[in-house]
């Protein structure tokens, strides 16, 4: 099957999945095919089932629904299913629970996100954005963060011009909110080979968090004194001089999580417990990897790994750069 005719059908399946579903859910509902613009602009299809009176409800994704279909599902069993996702989510989506809409109601609830500015030019469009280096900060409202994952919002320019606040209130909040909403989390790696950490995502919660007791909100003057008596033979140093290792930088959920290198003061805490500057390697937007000076690599050759892994392993959707950062030298601060 060649590439058009491939487009074609999944343009009948979608027809057919929208017809379906329609079939089985009755007269009341609205059933409306959309697409949503995901991270670094990836656009999906989505089926949306909206009753009377309901502002927002699930996006319901149709993408890996039409790889079973090719796979030999019928469009029978994909529509009950859709319709069952739905049932079992559209009470977590009641406006009701979300006030008025307000800044004051959401201003607790305000974090952002560290995503590649040159990949989300579509996304942007309409949305109020901070750039640090070659990356940018979008902001967002927590709906709900609970094991069963995260629900939120994107916060567009209608929504910002609604609250009559400025994207420096937007930064300022967001930079509050984010470290209590989503604390960093890191942990020494035991292999070293970045081509096999790079190409597979790192999910293990069990590794000690080395930031575990750490007072994130201090970075006063006691702090300093406790890092000279590190520097001194203390065990809060991280390594020896004379020992290669990698870290793992990411957050308590494991989502979103290489926005933890704009987190203030982080990524100067982590460099004192080094004691050295290092390398962050842009894993995905999930997490970054760690790698201190003394590790052998150099930037090039880690960078010609991280495009080598983008390209070939990771999903469009998760990549956050081609560029491999130093620091002190290279720094988020916003």
């Amino acid at each position: 099957m060649n590439a058009q005719d491939d487009k074609m059908m999944y343009r009948l399946f979608l027809t057919a999945v929208e017809k379906q579903v329609r079939s089985k859910a009755g007269p009341d509902p609205t059933i409306e095919l959309g697409k949503v613009l995901k991270n670094n602009s990836v656009e999906f299809d989505t089926i949306m089932i909206r009753e009377k009176d309901e502002d927002i409800v699930p996006n319901i994704f149709l993408t890996s629904y039409y790889r079973q279909y090719i796979e030999g599902r019928s469009v029978e069993s994909i529509a009950e299913e859709i319709i069952g996702i739905y049932s079992e989510n559209k009470d977590r989506f009641d406006m009701s629970r979300l006030g008025d809409l307000s800044f004051e109601f959401f201003k607790d609830r305000i974090f952002f996100k560290l995503v590649n500015e040159d990949m989300n030019r579509k996304l942007i469009e309409d949305l109020p954005y901070v750039r640090t280096g070659n990356l940018i900060l979008i902001f967002a409202c927590l709906i709900e963060h609970d094991p069963s994952g995260i629900a939120s919002i994107r916060i567009n320019n209608s929504l910002m011009k609604k609250w009559n606040i400025d994207v420096k209130t937007l930064l300022e909040t967001a930079a509050e909110n984010t470290i209590r909403l989503f604390p960093p989390k890191v942990f020494e790696l035991e292999s070293r080979n970045i081509n096999l950490l790079l190409s597979h995502r790192l999910k293990d919660a069990e590794i000690e968090d080395l930031l575990e007791g750490e007072d994130l909100g201090n970075e006063g003057e006691n702090d300093h004194e406790n890092d000279r008596e590190d520097e001194a033979g203390n065990s809060r140093v991280w390594i020896p001089d004379d020992i290669p290792a990698m870290f793992v930088l990411t957050n308590k959920d494991g989502v979103d999580g290489a926005t933890c290198i704009v987190y203030r003061g982080l990524l100067e805490r982590i460099k004192r417990r080094l004691g050295r500057g290092f390398y962050i390697i842009p894993s995905s937007v999930h997490e970054v990897l760690i790698l201190p000076e003394n590790s052998g690599y150099d930037k090039e050759s880690l960078e010609n790994i991280v495009s080598e892994v983008n390209s070939t392993v990771l999903s469009p959707m998760d990549i956050l750069s081609e560029k491999v950062y130093y620091y002190p030298d290279d720094c988020f601060a916003v």
